[in-house]
C-alpha cells in the first residue's frame, strides 16, 4: 500500500513566512510500480520560485512610484518643454533648426533641461517594455531595474560626450559641430513624445507586450536614423563627406553599437 508524505518547499521549511500553509503531497509507490514506465520526470522549476508574490508587488510599487515622480517632473518642466517644442518640430524637416536652437541661449537651456528630466520617464518605459534586457540585468534586485537602466543610459551619454570631446575638430567652424553634438537631445525628446503617444494609443486598444515593444523599437530606430541623417547634414556644412562619415562612426555608431551589443551578447 502506498505511503503519503507531506512536504514543504525547501527554500523555507519553517512553518512561518510566505510559505506558511503551502504544502505538497508525495505518494511513495512500490519500486515495481514507480518505475514501470522506465523514466522519472522531475520539475525544472526550483522550489524557491514557487512563491514570488512579494517580489512582484515590490517591483510594481517601485514602477508606480517612478511613474508618478515622472509626471511630477514633467509638470515641473512643462514651461521649458512648451518653449522648445515648436523649434524641435522644425528640426524634423530642417537640419538648420538644430543650429537655430544652439544659437539661442534660452532655447538651448530649455532643451537641455527638458532632455535631462526626460531620462527618467524613458528609463521607466525601457524597463516596463524590456527595451534593454541583457542577461546580467537578472542580477539586479527586484524593483531596481528602472534605476539600473537610468544609470546605464547616463553612462552612455557620458561616454558619447567624452568621445565628442576627444574628437573635437580643431580647424572647422565650432558652431556646426556644437549643434551636431547637441542634436541628439533634440531627437531624443521628440522620440520620447512619439513613444508616449504610441503607447497611449495602444493602451486604449488594450495592446501591449511584444507588439508594444516592437512599436517602440521601430520608433526609436526611425528617430535615430533621422538624427544620424540630420547630424551628417550639419557636419557636412563644415566638413567634407568622408570626414563626416568618420565622425558619425566614431561619435555615434560606435557607442550605440556597444550599447546594442551588450543587450544581445551579455
Amino acid at each position: 500500500m502506498p505511503d503519503v508524505i507531506g512536504t514543504y518547499p525547501l527554500a523555507n521549511p519553517d512553518s512561518t513566512g510566505p510559505y506558511m500553509g503551502i504544502k505538497d503531497t508525495v505518494t511513495i509507490l512500490p519500486a515495481a510500480r514507480a518505475f514501470a514506465s522506465g523514466s522519472l520526470t522531475l520539475s525544472e522549476i526550483p522550489s524557491y520560485t514557487v512563491y514570488q508574490g512579494n517580489n512582484t508587488r515590490t517591483s510594481d510599487m517601485t514602477d508606480m512610484t517612478l511613474e508618478f515622480f515622472s509626471v511630477i517632473l514633467f509638470l515641473f518642466i512643462f514651461k521649458n518643454f512648451r518653449n522648445i517644442f515648436p523649434n524641435l518640430v522644425v528640426c524634423l524637416g530642417r537640419w538648420k533648426g538644430n543650429l537655430d536652437i544652439e544659437e539661442n541661449i534660452k532655447l538651448s537651456r530649455d532643451r537641455n533641461i527638458t532632455a535631462l528630466f526626460f531620462i527618467l520617464p524613458f528609463a521607466v518605459l525601457a524597463g516596463k517594455y524590456e527595451l534593454y534586457s541583457p542577461h546580467f540585468m537578472s542580477l539586479v534586485p527586484e524593483g531596481w531595474n528602472t534605476i539600473a537602466i537610468t544609470g546605464i543610459f547616463i553612462l552612455y551619454i557620458i561616454f558619447r560626450n567624452f568621445l565628442h570631446w576627444q574628437f573635437r575638430p580643431g580647424k572647422s567652424d565650432p558652431a556646426p559641430y556644437n549643434a551636431a553634438r547637441q542634436a541628439g537631445a533634440n531627437y531624443f525628446i521628440l522620440a520620447l513624445i512619439a513613444i508616449l503617444a504610441a503607447t497611449g494609443i495602444l493602451s486604449i486598444f488594450r495592446v501591449g507586450g511584444t507588439l508594444a515593444r516592437e512599436a517602440i523599437l521601430y520608433i526609436l530606430a526611425g528617430f535615430y536614423a533621422l538624427f544620424l541623417f540630420r547630424k551628417s547634414q550639419i557636419l557636412t556644412s563644415s566638413c567634407n563627406p568622408f570626414v563626416t562619415f568618420l565622425y558619425l562612426c566614431a561619435l555615434e555608431i560606435f557607442p550605440t553599437g556597444i550599447l546594442i551589443a551588450t543587450d544581445i551578447l551579455l
